[in-house]
C-alpha cells in the first residue's frame, strides 16, 4: 500500500495528454491525494508587472547564485525570451506554498512529464522516507546516479543516500518535507536562474539535508530517453 503520501503535479494544461496519463497512472499506484497546478501556463502573460517584481537576473547576483550552488558547470538564466522556464518556476512555488499550509509532513511533487516505471520501487521509498530529509530526488535526471556523479556505490539494503553534496537530479520528481518548504519560501525571490539550477542554491544557502534514491521508479518522458512525450517545456 502506498504511504498517504499527498501529490502535486506542476501541470501544463495545453498537455491534456499527461493529466490523463498521471491522473490513471497515480490512482493505480495507490495514491488517493493528487493535485494539478497549472496556475502560470499562459506564456504569452507570464512576464507582467507583478511577476517580473519577483526576477532579478542581474549580473551580480546571478553570479553570486552560481558561487554558492555547488554546480559543477550549467545554469539557465530567466529571460523573458523563454517564458516557459518561469512559468514552471512559479508553478512549483505555488506547490511549495500548498505543501507549507498544508498538514502533511511530506509531499510527493512531480512535473507532468514524469511517467511511473516501477510501483513497488516507487512505494517502497516512500514507505522508507530518512527521518532528517528535507528534499530528496528519486530519478536519475540528466544521467545523475550516485555511481556516475559521486562516486558511491550503495549498498545493496539503501534506498535512500544523503548526497556529500546539495544537488538537484532536475526537478521532475522529488519529495519535499513541509519544513523545508516553509524555510525555502523564506528566501526564494527573487529568483534569477530555471529552477533546476535555483535549487541548488537555495539548498546550500539553507543547508538543507538532500538525498538521492539509489533506485528509480520514476523517469522523465520528456528527458530519459523513453520518448514518452514530446516536451512541451524544454
Amino acid at each position: 500500500m502506498t504511504p498517504d503520501v499527498p501529490v502535486y503535479v506542476a501541470h501544463y494544461d495545453k498537455a491534456p495528454e499527461r493529466k490523463v496519463y498521471l491522473t490513471k497512472a497515480l490512482k493505480e499506484c495507490g495514491f488517493s491525494k493528487a493535485h494539478f497546478n497549472s496556475l502560470y501556463c499562459d506564456r504569452s502573460r507570464i512576464y507582467n508587472p507583478e511577476t517580473i517584481k519577483l526576477v532579478d537576473s542581474s549580473s551580480f547576483l546571478s553570479k553570486r547564485k552560481f558561487a554558492r550552488a555547488g554546480m559543477r558547470s550549467g545554469y539557465h538564466l530567466l529571460s523573458p525570451r523563454e517564458p516557459a522556464y518561469l512559468g514552471n518556476f512559479l508553478n512549483h512555488i505555488s506547490i511549495w506554498q500548498q505543501i507549507a499550509d498544508g498538514d502533511d509532513e511530506h509531499a510527493l511533487v512531480l512535473e507532468d512529464d514524469a511517467v511511473i516505471t516501477n510501483q513497488q520501487v516507487l512505494r517502497n521509498q516512500l514507505e522508507n522516507l530518512p527521518s532528517d530529509i528535507d528534499i530528496g530526488y528519486l530519478h536519475a535526471g540528466c544521467g545523475y546516479t550516485l555511481e556516475k556523479y559521486y562516486g558511491i556505490i550503495p549498498r545493496r539494503d539503501e534506498i535512500w543516500v544523503k548526497t556529500p553534496r546539495r544537488l538537484s537530479r532536475t526537478m521532475c520528481t522529488y519529495v519535499l518535507s513541509r519544513s523545508a518548504a516553509k524555510r525555502i519560501l523564506e528566501i526564494v525571490f527573487p529568483i534569477s536562474w530555471a529552477i533546476d539550477h535555483e535549487i541548488n542554491y537555495l539548498q546550500n544557502i539553507l543547508h538543507l539535508n538532500v538525498y538521492w534514491t539509489t533506485d528509480h521508479g520514476l523517469a522523465e518522458g520528456s528527458a530519459d530517453g523513453s520518448n514518452t512525450y514530446k516536451s512541451l517545456v524544454r
